[in-house]
C-alpha cells in the first residue's frame, strides 16, 4: 500500500546512504483489518461513481451527484472543458448550475469557485495554428540556420498519448532531475498506471497489455514486465 504522494519502503529498497532495507524478522505477514478493506472498497467505489456521474451528465438526462462524490465529479467536468480551452468565468458558471442541480447537497458557491479557480491554472490543450498551408520538410533546401522552417507549419498527423498531453506514443521520453528526488519511483508508478489503466498525475493514460521496466542502475537490477 502506498499513501498519496508517499513512498513504500519494503525490503530491497535502498536507503540513500547504501543500505538495503530488510525484514526485521521472520513474523509472517498477517491480513489486513476488515475495517481498512472495507475503506479501500469504498474509496473504489466512490472513484467509479464519481466517473459515471461526469459521463452521465454528458447526455440528456441530469444524473443526480450524491455526497461524497461532488468534488471529484465537479473537478472532472471542469478538467473535461478546460481541455477544449473553456475560460474560467464559464467554467465556473457551468459548475455553479450543476451544483445548485444536480448535487443532493449543494456545495457551497465559495467551494465551487475553488475547483473552477484551481482547474483554470491548466493551460488548454494546444491544437495546431491555423495558419499557412502546412509543408513538407526538405532538408535538401537548408543550407544555414535561416532556412530551418517553423515546426507548427510543418505537416504532421494527429499526435496520440500515451499520458494524455505528456507523452506521446510511439517516442523516446526523457525524465530528467537531480539525485535522489524520485525519478526510478516516478517510473514504477507510471509503469504500473499504463499496465493498469488509469490517471498519472491528474492525466489520462492509455492501458497498454504489456509494460517492460528496465533498472540498469539498482544494484538488484532486473526486468520486471
Amino acid at each position: 500500500m502506498r499513501g498519496w504522494h508517499g513512498f513504500v519502503m519494503a525490503p530491497g529498497s535502498i536507503h540513500p546512504d547504501g543500505p538495503i532495507y530488510k525484514w526485521a524478522n521472520d513474523e509472517p505477514i498477517r491480513p489486513a483489518p476488515g475495517w481498512l478493506l472495507e475503506k479501500i472498497r469504498l474509496a473504489d467505489s466512490r472513484s467509479t461513481a464519481a466517473k459515471d456521474a461526469a459521463r452521465n451528465m454528458s447526455g440528456n438526462q441530469e444524473a443526480k451527484i450524491e455526497c461524497g462524490y461532488r468534488n471529484a465529479t465537479l473537478t472532472s467536468l471542469a478538467g473535461a472543458m478546460r481541455r477544449r480551452g473553456v475560460g474560467r468565468a464559464a467554467i465556473e458558471a457551468a459548475l455553479l448550475v450543476v451544483n445548485h442541480n444536480q448535487c443532493e447537497v449543494p456545495l457551497t458557491d465559495s467551494e465551487v469557485r475553488t475547483i473552477a479557480r484551481s482547474v483554470s491554472r491548466y493551460e488548454p490543450e494546444r491544437t495546431a495554428p491555423a495558419a499557412a498551408a502546412p509543408s513538407r520538410l526538405r532538408t535538401s533546401n537548408i543550407s544555414k540556420l535561416e532556412d530551418i522552417p517553423d515546426p507548427r507549419t510543418l505537416a504532421r498527423g494527429r499526435v496520440r498519448f500515451l499520458v494524455d498531453g505528456l507523452f506521446p506514443l510511439d517516442s523516446v521520453n526523457v525524465i530528467a532531475a537531480e539525485y535522489g528526488v524520485g525519478k526510478t519511483w516516478l517510473g514504477l508508478i507510471l509503469a504500473s498506471k499504463v499496465k493498469r489503466g488509469g490517471t498519472f498525475i491528474g492525466r489520462d493514460v492509455m492501458r497498454r497489455e504489456e509494460v517492460l521496466y528496465l533498472d540498469r542502475e539498482n544494484p538488484l537490477a532486473s526486468a520486471w514486465t
